[in-house]
């Protein structure tokens, strides 16, 4: 990997990346942490998505001294973090419009491709372009504070492989669950609808 990874950390309650060089992240948050310069204010379900390719546009802002995040290319990031998000949305409609919104901010991977030789013979296989889906949220998201037993935490699995990923890892923290995705090929009609 020649590049640093492109993150973009929504719900950055800082800059917590800012430091590791092998990173370059893009922190946006609903309502950013005041004195911190970096963060820009966005509301990511209603962001405007540009071409891949394209600039990121931020308004200057009174307000928040990161400014305002009007528009970010879509499909221009490694990784797309939610960092305790998705519960608080108020309803699953809410959550899957995000899950589809950070699906198109990430690549899609080619179709499996035959491996191929060079001139020499030596193999070479291509390498997929994934992209990453991580997840951190509270505990409410397993159902422990209803009277429904579990299933919440396969549901949103479940929910989120149907947009477009695949599902990688669930793991529990001291007070937070953290569920690890990776891009899948679309089909036809997922790539229409995005």
């Amino acid at each position: 990997w020649s590049r640093p990874v492109r993150l973009l950390d929504v719900g950055a309650c800082g800059t917590l990346f800012e430091e590791h060089s092998h990173i370059e992240d893009t922190p946006i948050d609903l309502c950013p942490q005041e004195g911190n310069p970096r963060v820009m204010q966005c509301d990511f379900l209603t962001l405007n998505l540009g071409p891949p390719g394209s600039d990121m546009v931020v308004a200057p802002s009174d307000e928040f001294e990161g400014g305002r995040a009007e528009r970010l290319p879509a499909g221009s990031y490694d990784a797309v973090a939610l960092s305790l998000v998705l519960s608080y949305l108020p309803s699953p409609k809410l959550r899957g419009a995000m899950i589809r919104k950070a699906r198109r901010m990430l690549p899609t991977p080619d179709p499996p491709i035959v491996p191929t030789s060079d001139e020499n013979g030596e193999g070479k296989t291509p390498r997929l372009s994934r992209g990453l889906l991580l997840i951190a949220d509270t505990f409410s998201i397993d159902g422990r504070h209803s009277n429904r037993k579990g299933g919440y935490v396969k549901q949103w699995i479940e929910s989120i492989e149907s947009e477009g990923f695949v599902f990688l890892r669930h793991q529990v923290l001291a007070r937070s669950h953290v569920l690890a995705f990776a891009t899948a090929a679309w089909s036809d009609e997922q790539a229409e609808a995005a």
